[in-house]
């Protein structure tokens, strides 16, 4: 039986980078804990004709109390004056995929004793419009809770759907984060 085109290209493929295929049975296990030492990336505080504009796009409250906004290299970060703000936010994805950064994290104190700080992220410009766990928002949430809260290890719950602990340590000019991770791609690059 003659192979189709699909079958052709991946198996050319396969000769030429010497992949390896296997079968993946999909399963959760959050038991490996892994650490990425990312930049520091802190943020400066907006005006308050930004902070309007901007609050108005993050949700479809009519209003927002305790909001503070500020900007990194790539967001906007919001804080709000209450977890349950945070967690009952319903963004409107469409506005802020016209935002002129890469996404918008939005936090508050946390209100259980285990966590410093909840979070969420979204990124719609970029395909995402609520990441689960983001390393990257963290590089900024370090920064902002260690000056708010006097603390250079923080804990961090980002709220979403399948939520996920962030452990946060300022090192200097590096944010060194972690948690609990499941591996789903592995594979060997040779060069």
């Amino acid at each position: 039986m003659p192979h189709s085109p699909v079958h052709t290209f991946f198996g050319k493929l396969e000769d030429l980078l010497q992949l390896k295929w296997h079968a993946f049975t999909p399963r959760v296990d959050c038991s490996q804990r892994s650490e990425l030492t990312l930049p520091l990336n802190s943020t400066s505080q907006q005006s308050d004709s930004k902070r309007s504009r901007r609050q108005t796009a993050c949700s479809r409250h009519s209003e927002l109390r305790g909001v503070t906004l500020a900007k990194n290299t790539f967001d906007y970060l919001i804080e709000l004056d209450s977890e349950f703000v945070v967690r009952s936010l319903k963004p409107d994805f469409a506005r802020l995929k016209n935002f002129p950064v890469r996404g918008v994290i939005v936090t508050a104190k946390s209100e259980a004793p285990q966590f410093d700080f909840v979070s969420r992220f979204s990124a719609p410009a970029a395909g995402v419009n609520e990441d689960p766990v983001t390393g990257s928002a963290h590089c900024a949430l370090g920064p902002h809770w260690s000056a708010k809260l006097n603390k250079n290890e923080l804990v961090g719950f980002q709220m979403s759907a399948r939520g996920g602990i962030v452990r946060v340590r300022l090192a200097g000019e590096r944010v060194l984060t972690s948690g609990k991770a499941v591996t789903v791609l592995r594979g060997e690059l040779l060069l």
